[in-house]
């Protein structure tokens, strides 16, 4: 423990730090009054951090961290001495966490005809049953899938009641108590086969109570209580620093040093003949030849490692509890780390590596982890025991490459030599690498398998996903704490002559004058308002925050990574360590300074909207005022300043986070779906007859109105219309011998023009007399109109058809006559006649139907007004709270939708399918709210730049009365979100992401890295090893506007500016 006293601030202030195990305390105090401390301590636990602020008012606050495996909990305390002294001090528990997993109960799913009772049950879990698990499910009312918890200690003490439905599936507890510290997961799990299990996970630990007494702040004289006061005092009473934002800082990515490359990481690439096939497919590319060779090789039981037990020798050792309490190891020597291994192994580390099958059995161990990511499998626990079988291997070998080992006894460990300086490439080189400190050994046995980039990821993806990785970003928080009051500009001035009396009148009620006030009060808050940099507010939209410039940074970075694979030069500006860390920080607390900034001029702006709806009150409220100035000798003037709020900020580092980015198309259209219907409507502007849209041409006059498109226009606006005349119509005419009728006229129909002709006919011959000679031949002809059609009964079919193609074109009566001799006859003529386009017939019906739509659009359109109006009336109401809630659930339901994508467009269709609907519910939608980090999510909208698009103006009425925020929302086109990754996660989630949408369901330290996320994955490794550095206490003040309005006592006017005079204004000097 140490403490220190600066010379100048000797007896005012103190600072110090301490550190108990792993847990670090850093604390500095001051006097708050004569007599009495205010301490503000940060206390760190691996990667995890804690701000506590404790004084006279707040004398105790409790902590709770974990990091790295450990957990810490308890409190902080300001306590007075006898003496008069105040005595900072701890009482805290730190233990490791010991983990249980139990199934509790197994049942299934029923139907609520089934009548099933409820079930109940209880379970004993923790060292000795210290801790009650009882449950209730409550049958058929609910389908069985509703489980009530009750979860108490063994003695009886009740700590807490939930519910788990399908919709809320777990319930996650925090236990302190006299006996220790645990977590506890109840969760309720569906299967396909409708079975549900209520598992629970209990992680636990047991350790005494310590107290440290951190430090003594002396007392002083003791400041007598107060006499009570007639009138109010001016005493600011101010609180513990709070919270007022958080943002994310880039920070540069550096590539892995050999050694640590080396140490980190083990790669599952060989030159054996199943992964040279694959990478040849790959460059093909023929992803079915890939799968299909794949699952060859899975069902081949002399290729594939179904078993670890089945290989010969050592090898066969390498499963279980024994390989994962190995990997569990903190060894502090090689000696100790080599004893471990060869109790393991039984056998020598050498004789191990110099099996003859040893490469055999290592290249089968990686070919079938390969082949089980081509397959996309459900990865499970037999892929991490290959894995972890491997890791074994990978510290043998580094291992026997530092300590030539004879065999028998464990040599004693060598001189460690320096490690080699860190290479501009992350290639492999030979052995041996440095291996002597701890944390190096620690490093080995967490080293993660290296996917090699010829055959992984598979190539032609089924979806290109909108969530990309961009890099590692600082989480900065901005705490801030009101200071003191101050005046600001000149709200309003009062002037009385001498020997006047003036009375002022004022009624606020729902039409007063001061309305327009309080608007001007907006505008003017606006012009006021400057940055540190002397720019105005209104360039604010121009700042932009550092996490932006993120992307351009990683994206040229990653190019210059995949055109090379591993071998990788950085060069460019894609790093900004050039500039230190004083500049970054510097940097950051510049950003934040301008966000406060700009966060004082909206309150300042909402202050003003707060105003205006204070004139909405019902009630009525009547102000006189007089001023006297009869007996007065010059003239009175009153200044109303506003009364302004000056707010201390300062920034802290809370740990580094991995940044996805995601892009979101539309992110308000789901809510304003759902926002319309809850009205139950769902209605949407119509849309002109002018106006192309759902496939159908504009209609800009009747003469677009068409056969084809009549019927889709009058289903769009629901018009009653007269189908159009038909395109033809046929007249007929019967004429004949018997009785005689050789000439007909054919009415042509209203509108129509005669085209063509159809003649069926039939004729017979009488017998000719007998006595007489040789009778001429018979005649047979058909004239209608103009034309004519012969017909010759000696060669043609009797009875038979003819056509006439082309007839007189008349819309009068067209007449029909027959010429026949030596014969009877008996003829029917249909005389075809079309509408064309441009007759009157069809032009009258183009024209009422036109007229139709028209009318029955307008009258859709003022319905729609109608709804937009009662809509717009219902969100102009007061009453907006949780928009803001509302906005943050949307998009983060938008941005998990966008993650689950590549999933969803895996193909289904085969044995197994990559997830079943279940686990994309039950599991894959639940790790992604887990591990991102919703609350730190900032994100960005951009506007709609689709020409000749109508305007949704039913969810744009939503837009009115909401604050600018939320309006952005609604009328976004596009959202860029940047999600911050938890450190327990990222590596599944870059496994995700690069292999399209297979799912990591192993534990997530072993999970694969793909080769070209290597640089994120060791970027990752140490920050796990690196503390974060602490960011330099620096404070600024930010001025914030408030309603409230104070009398001057002088008539003085303010000089805002400092060191300007009124001459040197009338002179034209200014200060700026």
């Amino acid at each position: 423990m140490s403490e220190t006293i600066p010379a100048s601030l000797e007896g005012s202030q103190r600072q110090g730090s301490c550190s108990l195990g792993n847990l670090r305390i850093s604390w500095q105090a001051w006097r708050s009054t004569p007599a009495g401390w205010q301490a503000e301590c940060l206390l760190q636990l691996g990667n995890s951090m804690s701000q506590i602020v404790l004084n006279e008012d707040n004398p105790s606050q409790s902590f709770q961290l974990s990091g790295d495996g450990e957990t810490a909990w308890g409190s902080l305390d300001l306590t007075p001495a006898a003496n008069g002294d105040t005595l900072l001090g701890i009482t805290y528990q730190t233990s490791g966490l010991a983990e249980q997993i139990a199934t509790l109960h197994i049942w299934n799913v029923c139907r609520t005809c089934d009548h099933v009772p409820p079930m109940y049950g209880n379970a004993f879990l923790g060292n000795g049953g210290w801790l009650k698990v009882g449950w209730t499910i409550t049958g058929s009312e609910d389908t069985c899938q509703k489980v009530l918890l009750n979860v108490e200690t063994a003695d009886g003490i009740k700590l807490g009641r939930d519910t788990l439905t399908p919709q809320q599936p777990e319930w996650y507890q925090v236990i302190q108590q006299g006996y220790g510290y645990a977590e506890l997961l109840l969760a309720e799990r569906f299967h396909v086969d409708g079975r549900i299990m209520l598992e629970a996970t209990l992680r636990h630990t047991q350790s005494p109570t310590q107290q440290v007494t951190l430090a003594v702040l002396p007392g002083g004289s003791p400041v007598p209580e107060p006499e009570p006061d007639d009138k109010p005092g001016d005493t600011l009473v101010l609180g513990p620093p709070r919270n007022f934002a958080s943002f994310t800082y880039p920070r540069a990515l550096q590539p892995p040093s050999a050694g640590q490359q080396g140490r980190r990481f083990f790669s599952l690439s060989n030159t054996g003949a199943f992964q040279t096939q694959l990478a040849s497919l790959k460059a093909k590319p023929d992803r079915a030849g890939m799968v299909a060779l794949a699952q060859g090789f899975k069902n081949d039981p002399a290729q594939f490692v179904d078993q670890i037990a089945s290989l010969q020798g050592a090898m066969g050792r390498l499963q279980g509890p024994a390989v994962q309490a190995f990997l569990s190891l903190h060894p502090e020597t090689l000696a100790e780390l080599n004893a471990a291994l060869e109790a393991l192994l039984g056998e020598p580390v050498a004789s191990f590596l110099q099996d003859p099958n040893y490469e055999g059995q290592w290249h089968r161990l990686q070919d079938s982890v390969i082949a089980i990511v081509v397959l996309g499998s459900r990865i499970g626990r037999h892929e991490a025991d290959l894995i972890r079988a491997l890791m074994v291997c990978h510290v043998a070998t580094w291992l026997n490459a530092l300590i030539p080992i004879p065999q028998g006894n464990p040599s004693p460990q060598p001189t460690p030599t320096p490690e080699p300086m860190a290479e501009p490439t992350p290639t492999p080189i030979p052995l041996p690498i440095p291996l002597s400190t701890p944390a190096h050994m620690r490093e080995v046995l967490q080293a993660n398998s290296l996917l090699p980039d010829n055959i992984l990821p598979l190539p032609q993806a089924p979806a290109t996903s909108t969530v990309s990785p961009l890099g590692y970003a600082d989480i900065k928080i901005i705490r801030q704490r009101l200071k003191r009051y101050r005046l600001g500009e000149l709200a309003h001035v009062e002037n009385v002559m001498r020997g006047e009396t003036k009375e002022e009148t004022q009624q606020h009620s729902r039409q007063i004058e001061s309305q327009q006030n309080d608007t001007q009060l907006s505008h003017d808050s606006d012009q006021r308002k400057l940055d540190y940099d002397g720019r105005s507010h209104q360039s604010e939209a121009t700042a932009s925050s550092p996490i932006n410039d993120l992307k351009r940074e990683f994206d040229s970075l990653k190019k210059l990574y995949d055109s090379d694979g591993l071998s990788v030069t950085v060069s460019g500006g894609w790093t900004d360590t050039l500039d230190g860390p004083t500049t970054l920080d510097d940097q950051a607390t510049l950003y934040a300074r301008n966000l406060l900034d700009r966060a004082s001029s909206r309150v300042a702006r909402r202050v003003s909207k707060l105003r205006q709806q204070r004139t909405l009150e019902e009630f009525s409220e009547l102000h006189r005022r007089r001023f006297q100035n009869e007996a007065g000798t010059g003239h009175l003037i009153g200044l109303y300043r506003w009364v302004d709020e000056i707010h201390v900020a300062h920034l802290e580092q809370v740990g580094s986070r991995l940044i996805l980015e995601c892009n979101l198309s539309n992110p308000a259209a789901n809510f304003l779906q759902r926002s319309n219907a809850l009205h139950g409507i769902n209605l949407s502007v119509p849309v002109p007859p002018w106006v192309a849209a759902d496939g159908i041409g504009a209609v800009n006059s009747a003469n677009d109105i068409t056969r084809a498109n009549y019927l889709s226009l009058a289903g769009r606006y629901g018009a009653d219309v007269r189908p159009p005349p038909p395109q033809q119509r046929i007249v007929n005419a019967n004429l004949g011998t018997d009785p005689p009728h050789p000439i007909a006229m054919l009415p042509v129909p209203d509108g129509y023009l005669a085209a063509s002709a159809n003649i069926a006919y039939a004729w017979a011959t009488p017998p000719s007399p007998a006595g007489q000679g040789n009778t001429p031949p018979p005649t047979f002809d058909v004239l209608v109109g103009d034309a004519a059609q012969k017909i010759d009964p000696g060669s043609d079919p009797n009875p038979g058809t003819k056509t006439l193609a082309a007839v007189q074109a008349t819309d009068g009566a067209l007449p029909v006559s027959i010429v026949a001799a030596g014969l009877a006859y008996a003829v029917n003529v249909s005389l075809v006649c079309q509408c064309p386009d441009d007759s009157p017939l069809f032009r009258q019906w183009q024209i009422d139907t036109y007229a139709e739509i028209v009318a029955a659009y307008r009258l859709r359109k003022e319905e729609t007004n109608r709804i937009m109006g009662l809509l717009a009336e219902e969100f102009a109401r007061p009453g907006s709270e949780g928009r803001r809630e509302t906005e943050r659930e949307e998009l983060r339901h938008g941005a998990i939708q966008a993650l689950i994508a590549p999933c969803l467009a895996l193909d289904t269709g085969v044995t197994p399918p990559p997830l079943t609907p279940e686990q994309v519910e039950f599991e894959l939608i639940p790790f992604f709210r887990q591990a991102v980090e919703w609350a730190e999510t900032s994100f960005s909208y951009f506007g709609r730049y689709s020409a000749g698009s109508t305007t949704d103006w039913l969810n744009m009425v939503q837009t009115v009365g909401q604050d600018d925020g939320f309006h952005e929302f609604l009328q976004a086109g596009s959202a860029k979100l940047l999600l911050p990754v938890g450190p327990a996660y990222v590596l599944p989630m870059l496994f995700y992401l690069a292999s399209g949408g297979y799912f990591w369901f192993g534990e997530p330290g072993i999970c694969p890295v793909f080769e070209h996320d290597l640089w994120l994955a060791n970027e990752l490794k140490s920050l796990a090893r690196r503390p974060p550095e602490p960011i330099p206490f620096k404070t600024w003040e930010i001025e914030v506007a408030t309603s409230l309005l104070m009398l001057q006592q002088d008539g003085t006017l303010p000089n805002l500016i400092p060191g300007q005079s009124d001459d040197d204004t009338e002179a034209g000097r200014h200060v700026f």
